[in-house]
């Protein structure tokens, strides 16, 4: 039962239609925690992420993340996260462990050079599943998961206008970033310190 295949089934990577404030996927969570309620944030993230079991089930995330407007935040710290990776880690690391998540991950992203060439490695897949992992360590079951994300993404330098943030920070970075899906990921496209941008 691995999640992450289930979780970026196209690969894509940041389209301008898909960036957006890390606010409003903190409102869909509220809403999801609304219409879950009476769970822990580690009941939450489960419930966000369960499984049904099949070859081809999609997490239930896909309600709302997978064609958030804000599916991809922007941090200044990490660049681009996505934020079905961000999940699926966390949840996968509460369930098995750090580094089963961590392996898990990477070999997801080998089976998909085999299947997919065009979803493997996708430059900021790997971030974002190392941010997840960083995520579910300072999980807690005392505050809201919609709060615990707000302030992991706020420590992170999360962007409420990502384009915008992203040209001052970097100019020129946000005419590369493409309109459509392109055709193969661009996983040499990396900011200083190997950020993803």
């Amino acid at each position: 039962n691995n999640p992450y295949k289930y979780t970026d089934p196209n690969g894509e990577e940041p389209i301008t239609t898909k960036i957006g404030s890390y606010m409003i996927i903190y409102n869909q969570l509220k809403e999801f925690e609304a219409d879950n309620s009476g769970l822990t944030a580690s009941q939450t993230l489960n419930s966000l992420v369960a499984f049904n079991g099949g070859a081809k089930s999609q997490p239930k995330a896909t309600n709302f993340l997978y064609n958030s407007g804000a599916r991809y935040t922007y941090t200044s710290q990490e660049g681009f996260i996505d934020t079905l990776h961000l999940f699926t880690s966390a949840e996968k690391t509460k369930e098995s462990g750090e580094i089963i998540a961590s392996i898990e991950g990477y070999l997801t992203e080998i089976y998909q050079l085999k299947v997919d060439p065009s979803s493997a490695f996708s430059y900021e897949d790997l971030i974002s599943n190392r941010l997840g992992r960083e995520f579910a360590a300072q999980l807690n079951d005392k505050e809201s998961l919609s709060e615990q994300y707000r302030n992991f993404i706020e420590f992170k330098g999360g962007s409420k206008n990502p384009l915008g943030d992203l040209e001052l920070e970097h100019p020129g970075s946000s005419k590369n970033i493409p309109k459509t899906t392109p055709n193969k990921p661009s996983n040499t496209t990396l900011g200083s310190g190997g950020k993803s941008l």
